[in-house]
Parts: C-alpha cells; sequence; structure tokens
C-alpha cells in the first residue's frame, strides 16, 4: 500500500515526490502506416492473425498426417489458410493503418 503525508493535489512534480513509482506524463503516440508501406505494426498485426488463424488447420493437417493421409491430401486444410495469409498482408499493405 502507498500511503503519503500531503493533501490531495494534482501537481504532476509533487505526486512524483510523494509517491515511490513512476508515473508517465508523456502519451503514447499512435503508429500510422501509410498507403503501400509496411511499418512494423503491421507485420506484428500479420503475424498474430497468422498464428491465431493457422492454428486449427494445422491440427487439422498433423491430425490428417497422424491417420496415414498422404502429404498432398492433407495441404489442402492449409490451402486456404496460406490463401488468407497472404491476401490479408497484402490487404496491411494497400491500405492505411493506425495502431495503439
Amino acid at each position: 500500500m502507498i500511503r503519503t503525508n500531503q493533501a490531495h493535489t494534482s501537481d504532476m512534480s509533487t505526486i512524483r515526490k510523494t509517491y515511490s513509482f513512476p508515473l508517465r506524463e508523456e502519451v503514447i503516440p499512435m503508429e500510422k502506416s501509410k498507403k503501400n508501406e509496411l511499418i512494423w505494426a503491421d507485420i506484428r498485426r500479420w503475424g498474430m492473425n497468422t498464428i491465431i488463424f493457422t492454428s486449427p488447420a494445422l491440427i487439422i493437417f498433423l491430425t490428417a498426417l497422424a491417420n496415414g493421409v498422404p502429404v498432398k491430401d492433407a495441404m489442402f486444410a492449409m490451402y486456404p489458410v496460406m490463401v488468407n495469409a497472404l491476401i490479408d498482408i497484402l490487404r496491411k499493405y494497400k491500405s492505411v493503418n493506425t495502431y495503439n
């Protein structure tokens, strides 16, 4: 528990001296990508989407392989996911995105 001996104040310098933890004064800037440009936030968001939406198809693919299905036939579970990942990165490249 943090305790203070001073009365309530809105002066940031007094608050910093009073409490034992650092407070952030600055605002975190929003990242914005331009059209036909990829920034790190675009790639990070695309990677997370790819991991999330690839997982079920990957489980189906590995289960099919474990049951003796040939790789060529099991890949039909992965084709739509790969196309979706390609469409997603192209959509992020061609549009203006803003990230917090």
